[in-house]
């Protein structure tokens, strides 16, 4: 079931309502409760179902999923219903140098389209706890999420509890310091072949040295940048694990043990699993 409603005011007035995918966990047709509600972000020409394999397990486990279909989304290359995929990011990769509040704004207006599509449907508007509510982004969608979190200020939205980047773009934060500014728990997970992204994550002054604690880090063995999508299902138990405890502790507020924080010293991390 897509959600497509008006937005509330974000940003200017949307020239694109995008698609949003939802999974609702088992028990919701027939309870009263109200669910927490987490965001997913995808890569840049990836979709929202992307990592549909994880969307999933996360509401068997009692968690509403929304994910939106950002300008980029292109997982069925060029048939109906992408003509209006975008084929480069609004500034290069290589130059996040260039990079501002501005670029790729129409994401983060995506991620809180997503949000107002869930509170102002009547069908879905009272079993949403808006108290506990969480990002996830892969990718370019990992800058996405960080940004809402608060690495660009301009973005940054209060009510998101927890954020979860999987192999997240962060170079443009890292040239202007903007992860020290997310003051929510974080766990980055990375792969120890995803050679673009991963050393950022873990380099002595990289994002888990940025980041304010609580703070984790996770590098899988042996995993690329797609270990996080369904292309990919040799890491999907640990991803799957690691991703709920986090988010039992820090979305739903379970008092749960998870893995250990940190790293013995910088460029050593500790959860390599």
């Amino acid at each position: 079931g897509n959600v497509t409603q008006p937005p509330k005011k974000v940003g200017e007035a949307r020239k694109r309502q995008p698609k949003v995918e939802i999974w609702l966990p088992p028990a919701f047709q027939s309870s009263e409760e109200k669910w927490p509600l987490l965001v997913f972000s995808h890569g840049f020409g990836g979709c929202a179902r992307q990592s549909q394999s994880l969307m999933q397990y996360l509401a068997d486990q009692g968690y509403i999923v929304v994910a939106p279909d950002h300008a980029d989304a292109n997982c069925r290359g060029r048939m109906a219903g992408s003509r209006g995929a975008r084929d480069w990011p609004e500034r290069p990769f290589r130059t996040p140098e260039v990079w501002t509040d501005e670029t790729e704004a129409d994401r983060r207006d995506d991620v809180l389209f997503a949000v107002s599509s869930m509170l102002d449907d009547r069908q879905y508007k009272n079993y949403v706890d808006t108290k506990r509510m969480g990002l996830i982004g892969h990718s370019l969608g990992g800058y996405t999420v960080l940004g809402v979190a608060g690495a660009w200020p301009s973005w940054k939205d209060k009510r998101f509890k927890a954020v979860l980047a999987f192999s997240p773009y962060i170079a443009p934060y890292l040239k202007r310091g903007g992860l020290k500014k997310v003051s929510i728990p974080v766990m980055y997970q990375g792969g120890t072949l995803d050679k673009d992204i991963t050393p950022s994550l873990r380099s002595k002054n990289g994002a888990y040295t940025q980041a304010k604690t609580p703070k984790y880090y996770i590098e899988l063995e042996g995993a690329g940048h797609f270990a996080w999508t369904d292309l990919q299902s040799r890491h999907r138990n640990i991803i799957d694990k690691t991703s709920l405890q986090f988010l039992n502790r820090y979305v739903k507020g379970e008092k749960m043990e998870i893995l250990p924080e940190g790293q013995d010293k910088p460029g050593k991390p500790v959860n390599k699993v």
